[in-house]
């Protein structure tokens, strides 16, 4: 009787069983399947959220990042994105931008500063040593417009991935935890990454993946949809959410990763919801 046909996968994978036993033997084949354990640890560190190490916490309360829910951090870069933001807000009456400065959305009265114009405003404002996120900031301020139509957002476990779904169903594309046709469904996105300093922990596809701070001028979105959810519901959704998302937001609201899961989720869910309440064109529960 003929015996089954292996596929290729399995035909290697049985070859390579007796090679990697008899790697005992042979002092090369130690050090290259260690040095092969070892690549792949980190491949698999880089890609899993789960293996991201929590950011160093020091004493004491952190201040989240500028302009977080309409507050100064009280950085050089911060108050000088918010006099650039106060003077665009002069020529139109009625238009506040320095609300819309550690944010995605797109108003069209008040654009981001590009890279000269903070450098510039640095200069004029101190003569003293930009801070670590502000020189970030800088890296960052200029690049392509993109602008999308629709961001729909709110605190992690909100329900994003049903409202990207349901709105598929509808005709209209977002994607989730990235950008996709109309725009995107994202807790991320309430914030803006280049003005925290740090990477979103998504999208890690699309036109947008975050493998560096993105640029603060791309991508925006037009109209802005606040999605509330139930509290409890919430909280319960949030204490699933990992090391990755747990460091984003230490940087972004402050809010210590090492406290309790339920603690540290009823401040996310206060915390991210009173910064979207600030900007946010409309809001749904």
């Amino acid at each position: 009787m003929a015996s089954p046909r292996r596929s290729r996968h399995q035909g290697a994978a049985t070859d390579l069983i007796p090679w990697l036993c008899s790697a005992r033997k042979s002092y090369w084949k130690q050090t290259l399947v260690v040095v092969a354990l070892v690549l792949l640890y980190r491949w698999v560190a880089n890609t899993d959220p789960e293996l991201t190490p929590l950011p160093a916490i020091k004493p004491g309360p952190r201040a989240p990042s500028c302009m977080f829910a309409g507050k100064s951090d009280e950085s050089v870069a911060c108050a000088v994105r918010v006099d650039l933001a106060r003077s665009r807000s002069l020529g139109h009456t009625g238009v506040d931008c320095s609300k819309y400065i550690n944010t995605r959305k797109y108003v069209e009265q008040c654009p981001p500063p590009a890279r000269k114009e903070l450098k510039s405003a640095v200069k004029t404002l101190t003569a003293t040593r930009f801070d670590t996120v502000g020189r970030r900031a800088l890296r960052a301020s200029d690049g392509d417009d993109i602008i999308y139509p629709l961001l729909v957002t709110g605190a992690g476990g909100a329900g994003t991935n049903l409202a990207s779904s349901a709105l598929k169903q509808l005709g209209v594309v977002l994607g989730h935890e990235y950008t996709l046709g109309e725009g995107s469904s994202s807790w991320p996105y309430a914030v803006s990454d280049s003005v925290v300093g740090v990477k979103y922990p998504f999208p890690r596809k699309g036109p947008h993946v975050s493998l560096n701070v993105l640029p603060e001028s791309s991508p925006r979105f037009r109209t802005v949809i606040h999605q509330v959810r139930c509290p409890s519901k919430n909280i319960a959704a949030l204490t699933t959410h990992n090391n990755a998302s747990r460091s984003f937001l230490w940087h972004a609201a402050g809010i210590d990763p090492t406290l309790p899961a339920c603690v540290w989720g009823a401040h996310v869910w206060l915390r991210w919801n009173e910064h979207i309440e600030t900007y946010a064109d409309h809001r749904y529960r």
